[in-house]
């Protein structure tokens, strides 16, 4: 930096991507090592049924829920969440190729 540029900053972006990819990947793992989508596809499409289904707090649940949502890999809102066609084929069990087998290990 020189004496005559004003302070330079790095580019933001790069390393907010970065921090963004740790995030939905953790996400991504929470909703396979808690088996959100098999549980979505087996019928429990709320946050309460979910919760309930596990012991769970529901508002717990509802967060992880709307982050899925937020990346894409889930549609919906409180009444119900659904599966997006990438989750319903990559990330429930049954289903090969099983990606969350990937993913988790």
């Amino acid at each position: 930096m020189s004496a005559t540029n004003a302070l330079e900053v790095p580019a933001f972006w790069g390393w907010f991507d970065h921090f963004v990819a740790s995030v939905k990947l953790a996400a991504i793992r929470a909703g396979l090592e808690l088996s959100i989508w098999e549980k979505i596809a087996q019928g429990y499409c709320t946050a309460e049924a979910i919760a309930a289904r596990e012991g769970w707090e529901a508002d717990g649940v509802r967060r992880l829920l709307n982050v899925l949502v937020s990346i894409g890999l889930l549609t919906g809102e409180a009444d119900c969440y659904r599966l997006v066609a990438e989750a319903d084929w990559y990330l429930v069990p049954g289903n090969p190729p099983i990606w969350g087998d990937f993913c988790c290990t």
